[in-house]
């Protein structure tokens, strides 16, 4: 299971990069490279960025794994394994599934 999780400050912190420009130390420029995508395809969507932003990086991330050659996608295939993604809701404790098979 991918699970992302509301109020994420990855996730701010790379809308902060692609709608802002800012910029941000250590490690945490990689993080925002892996995110901006999600960040981007999310920006025209109706709603709130932070949550279509983590939704959209959710997804990817189980579209990715899905299609992992040499092993991953061939397990997919096989029925043998299932890549599923969630949210987390950090005040309720609760995962609403938006990405499965």
């Amino acid at each position: 299971m991918v699970l992302g999780h509301e109020s994420c400050g990855a996730v701010d912190a790379a809308i902060k990069s692609v709608t802002e420009g800012a910029s941000f130390p250590g490690h945490l420029p990689e993080l925002i490279t892996a995110l901006a995508p999600a960040v981007t395809e999310a920006r025209d969507m109706p709603g709130d960025l932070l949550v279509n932003a983590t939704r959209r990086n959710v997804v990817r991330s189980v579209e990715k794994l899905k299609t992992a050659a040499p092993i991953l996608d061939t397990f997919v295939k096989d029925k043998k394994l299932r890549v599923v993604g969630g949210v987390y809701q950090l005040g309720s404790g609760r995962v609403d599934l938006i990405a499965r098979d």
